[in-house]
Parts: structure tokens; C-alpha cells; sequence
């Protein structure tokens, strides 16, 4: 029996576990320390599956990440993606009206498929046409990439007043927007993981944007890191140190502590 047995931490990438693309020393050890006393450590990230090879000597996921946002649920032991969402077809149109509206305060737009994602920069103009096709209509999301803060801010209430029930539409950073299923998320693929691992009793997640939101509620304990959004601060249980001082590290030792 180990400490953590029944515990499953969720933790956003960016800003959450690591910063500018990389882990600090202290999160990686955390997270063997609570692997190896039989916690188990499921990573929530908006990246793409190939994206995550280039952490593997940082830490290792046990048996899923939930990738793109929570569209797709990858199972490291079988290789395969064991649950996923796409955009419909509607959504294309809505992606082309979009960039036709407000191209000149996009700088890029990426589509992301099932395991990989193409970026289409401004040179000058966005070049989208086939982006859809390319990946054989299976896309996971689209991702805005806006001039400012308040483009992103004024493209999502443009989105929200058409399409707010059909499609989840999410800053995931300042100048980051992103279009999804509705029925997709981090906090379903939490739920479905729930469902399926009758061995966990306790889900502690950590996330510091927009997207996490749903994913701290979700929980049963939820953290998010000093330089989170004001948004996940207040959705979280415990607003903790910056990603850059190691906030999964400051998870593992409170629940060290707390079972200790």
C-alpha cells in the first residue's frame, strides 16, 4: 500500500507544470515521489499527442494524457487514443467567417487533427482554404492566434453571440482562441476517467486558464498557480505558488503532509 494510493492528480502543461516549455526539477521529482507511493498522474493540456514526446525525459503520465483540450484521451500503454471529439462540418464555415471578419487582427491559425496540428501564419494573408480536407475533416479544434488581448476578448463575444450553444469557445491564453465540441472538455474527460478507474477516490487538478476552469470545479481539490488568470484563480481551492516555483511540487508535499 502506498500514501497516495486512490489519488489522481490532473495537471494543465503551460503555466501550470511548466513554463515556456519547460519543467522545473523540483515538479518532475514531485512527480515520481507521488507515482512511486501510488499516486497516479494524469496530464490535461491543450497540446497536441506528438507534442508531449518532447517532455518525456521530465515526467511520465501512467496510463492516459488528456490531449487537445480534452478532445482526445490517449492510453500511453496501448499506443492508441482511446476516446475523442471533432469539430462538424458547420464548423468550417464558421472558421472561414471568422478569418474573413477579423483577419487583420489574426497573426495565425492552427488546426489541430488527432495527433498533430498545422499552423497557417499571416503572409499577409491567411491562406485556409483545404485545411479541412488536409486532415480529412477530422479536427479536433481551431486555434485563433490574435494581435492582442482584447481581439481575442472581442472575437470570442463575436463567436459567443452565434455559437455559444453549439461550440465550447475558450481563451486559453491572452492572445489564444479556441473552438471545440461542446460536448469536449479537460472536465468530461475527468469525468469519463472517474468512471473508469474504480480504484481512484480522490481527483486533485491544477490549471491556470480559461480552459482549466471547468477541470477545477470538476475536482475534489483544485489548485491554480500565483501567475494564473483571475478566472482560475477563483474557481480554484487553493491559489498556490508560480508555475515557475513548482506548483505540482507544492501539491505533493500538502498531500504528503496531510496523510503524513
Amino acid at each position: 500500500m502506498g500514501m497516495f494510493d486512490g489519488y489522481m492528480i490532473c495537471s494543465d502543461l503551460d503555466g501550470t507544470l511548466a513554463i515556456g516549455g519547460s519543467v522545473p526539477e523540483n515538479n518532475s521529482k514531485a512527480i515520481k515521489y507521488f507515482q512511486d507511493n501510488g499516486g497516479m498522474f494524469v496530464l490535461a493540456t491543450g497540446r497536441s499527442i506528438n507534442y508531449l514526446e518532447k517532455l518525456k525525459n521530465s515526467f511520465v503520465c501512467d496510463k492516459y494524457i488528456i490531449a487537445c483540450n480534452g478532445n482526445i484521451l490517449y492510453n500511453i500503454q496501448t499506443k492508441e487514443i482511446e476516446k475523442y471529439y471533432l469539430l462538424d462540418l458547420k464548423s468550417e464555415d464558421i472558421v472561414k467567417d471568422v478569418i474573413d471578419s477579423f483577419e487583420g487582427r489574426l497573426q495565425a491559425v492552427s488546426y489541430v487533427g488527432m495527433e498533430d496540428r498545422t499552423l497557417y501564419e499571416k503572409k499577409p494573408k491567411i491562406n485556409y482554404e483545404g485545411a479541412y480536407a488536409a486532415f480529412d475533416y477530422k479536427i479536433t479544434k481551431v486555434v485563433f492566434t490574435t494581435e492582442t488581448p482584447a481581439d481575442a476578448i472581442e472575437i470570442k463575444k463575436y463567436l459567443e453571440d452565434r455559437y455559444k450553444d453549439e461550440y465550447s469557445l475558450k481563451r486559453t491564453w491572452d492572445t489564444g482562441l479556441e473552438i471545440w465540441n461542446k460536448d469536449a472538455g479537460k472536465a468530461q474527460m475527468i469525468r469519463y476517467l472517474r468512471e473508469r478507474l474504480d480504484n481512484i477516490h480522490t481527483v486533485i487538478c491544477a490549471g491556470d486558464y480559461e480552459n482549466d476552469i471547468a477541470m477545477l470545479e470538476e475536482s475534489d481539490l483544485s489548485y491554480a498557480p500565483a501567475n494564473a488568470f483571475e478566472g482560475a484563480k477563483e474557481a480554484a481551492d487553493i491559489v498556490g505558488v508560480s508555475c515557475a516555483e513548482g506548483l505540482i511540487n507544492q501539491i505533493v508535499s500538502d498531500l504528503k503532509q496531510k496523510l503524513s
